[in-house]
Order: C-alpha cells, then structure tokens, then sequence
C-alpha cells in the first residue's frame, strides 16, 4: 500500500501499531456541510478533530510495560520528549510517567492557560 492510494480502515489495534511505527497516521473525516445546507443561525462544534481528546477526556495516550519499545518511542516523539539511543524499556516508561505528570494528561502545562478577568474600561 502507498500513500497515494488514500485512507484506509483496519482493526484499532493494528491502526494504533501502525501509527506508533510512523508508517501510516490518523486522519479525520471528511468535512461535515452544516445543518440545513447553512442556512440558519445553527452554531456547530468548531473544534477539529486532532483538538478534541480521543477518548474524550484529554487522557494522555496508554501504555504499559507491554507496550512494543517502538511504540513507546513513538509516544515520545509525539511529545517531544528527548530519549536516549539504546534506553531500556524501564527507563522510558519512567520518562513517559514523569512527563505526564508534571504537564496536562494531554501534554499540556495549564499554568499557563490559567486567564482571569480584567475589570472594564
């Protein structure tokens, strides 16, 4: 298969293997049209796929100590968090358990979306 032949659909776990080798990756839907052609004041969900949390809970992504090397690599990468060549399994696992708890499930810092009121001019 190449690339040129589009999107593809396969079992989610050979989806999520796949996707952690970095030789295929999600992709979204088509564009939805609005309700009633647009017309009408209807507001729809502005916020893209890749936005929204796949499980719909801004979990960081899973793993264990099952999970293949490449995969936890391809976690990290995702991430950009720097691993040494040749770093045991443990070792990343304990990099991926760090990150994610000092930043958001999502890999976010929310200290810095923290925003507050201003009082009116």
């Amino acid at each position: 298969m190449r690339s040129s032949d589009g999107p593809f659909s396969a079992d989610p776990a050979i989806e999520k293997r796949l996707v952690a080798l970095g030789v295929a990756e999600y992709v979204g839907p088509p564009v939805a049209t609005p309700p009633n052609g647009g017309e009408g004041n209807e507001q729809g969900d502005n916020t893209s796929d890749s936005e929204k949390a796949p499980d719909g809970e801004g979990d960081a992504p899973s793993y264990d100590k099952d999970s293949t090397i490449e995969e936890l690599r391809a976690i990290a990468d995702v991430y950009c968090i720097k691993l040494r060549k040749n770093m045991p399994k443990s070792q990343i696992i304990a990099a991926l358990d760090k990150f994610f708890s000092e930043t958001g499930a999502d890999g976010s810092d929310d200290e810095d979306l923290k925003l507050e009121a201003e009082s009116p001019v």
